[in-house]
């Protein structure tokens, strides 16, 4: 493959990742709560949260037992940073009680060409909310 064709496949798969390429994991299996009054966990490119939400839903150590716990999540673009964002508010929303409807919606959001209309209607509701709460915090938010 010439240098032209290398070019044409690149450009072919794009340069938005979808989701990422290794099983999830629990990042914070192997960390003692104990060991640290506070613990700073970077995901870089993990594109599609399922490392976020493994840690955030593991029980061996549960996420509570840390002091302060931060996650910093850096995505190659504005559009994946946002996918992540939506999923973990969809994640924390306290308004759908119903674990397998947050699934339903989020596997929906995630990889249907069409949505339920309560699907289409919820994603314009917290698009909306995330877009507001992204221009009300712009002075807070650190874009790197």
């Amino acid at each position: 493959m010439d240098a032209k064709d290398l070019h044409l496949f690149e450009a072919g798969l794009g340069n938005v990742t979808w989701w990422g390429y290794s099983p999830s994991f629990n990042i914070l299996e192997n960390m003692d709560p104990s060991e640290s009054d506070e613990v700073n966990v970077l995901l870089l490119g993990s594109a599609d949260g399922r490392h976020f939400i493994e840690a955030m839903s593991g029980s061996d150590p549960a996420p509570e037992s840390f002091k302060e716990l931060t996650f910093w999540i850096l995505e190659q673009n504005l559009m994946t940073m946002a996918r992540q964002m939506l999923f973990i508010t969809i994640l924390y929303d306290t308004e759908i009680t119903d674990s397998q409807e947050k699934a339903k919606i989020i596997l929906e959001i995630m990889g249907n060409t069409e949505l339920r209309t309560s699907t289409f209607k919820y994603l314009i509701k917290k698009s909306e909310e995330l877009r507001q709460t992204a221009v009300h915090e712009a002075n807070k938010v650190h874009i790197f």
